[in-house]
């Protein structure tokens, strides 16, 4: 019993450590993000992914959202797409892989005609950046 208590003394449970580690990598996570300022240049890449794709975009929506103190602020972009699937899942990656703050968060798709390859689609990207609030 007493090599266990002194065991115990000097031995700090992994949870203790992982959790100061994970403090650490949680409060640098925003650095990560870009500022909020380059949602420009990130809608931009958005629409030249969709001309690379050879889709034409309908009317975009936009939405900022930041809540009161947070680290992050969410730009969200809705488009409705109308086209064929192959060139509407060629566009999706795209932008998933060249606008690394993207995230994909809801994609409706119909086919307006049983028979048709075109496709009614609207697709929900969210893209994330650092806050400008410390």
């Amino acid at each position: 019993p007493s090599g266990v208590v002194r065991a115990a003394r000097g031995h700090h449970p992994a949870e203790v450590r992982g959790t100061a580690a994970d403090a650490v990598a949680l409060d640098a996570l925003p650095a990560l993000f870009p500022p909020a300022s380059q949602s420009a240049d990130d809608i931009a890449s958005i629409f030249e992914r969709a001309r690379d794709s050879h889709l034409a975009l309908g009317s975009a929506e936009y939405q900022m959202t930041t809540e009161s103190g947070a680290r992050f602020s969410r730009y969200q972009v809705l488009l409705p797409v109308k086209d064929e699937y192959g060139a509407i899942r060629h566009f999706l990656a795209s932008v998933l892989n060249h606008v690394p703050n993207a995230a994909l968060q809801e994609i409706h798709v119909e086919r307006p005609a049983v028979g048709s390859s075109i496709l009614d689609a609207r697709v929900r990207f969210e893209l994330v950046y650092r806050s400008a609030q410390p």
